[in-house]
């Protein structure tokens, strides 16, 4: 999977312009996050979502991350939800 992630092949390297780079295998990422939901009534709710996420190793050193990307991702939602009750 970092393989297809993080690689860059010579044609991809001169389309994108970003250096040649293969990844080896080793751990990836570090990633904490959450959500929370609040039940405004029997049908009705609200969900937040938040997560942060660390590249390591050979992912962080990929030319997409150091180039034009960032080793820390952060990630955050909100969704409304309705809930259908069986009749």
């Amino acid at each position: 999977m970092a393989e297809v992630q993080f690689n860059g092949s010579a044609a991809e390297s001169v389309r994108s312009g970003l250096a040649r780079y293969s990844v080896n295998a080793g751990y990836l990422r570090a990633r904490l996050g959450g959500a929370l939901t609040y039940r405004m009534s029997p049908s009705w709710s609200l969900t937040g979502i938040v997560a942060m996420t660390y590249l390591t190793g050979n992912a962080k050193d990929s030319p997409i991350v150091e180039d034009i990307g960032s080793a820390t991702q952060a990630f955050g939602g909100a969704l409304v939800n309705y809930r259908f009750s069986p009749r």
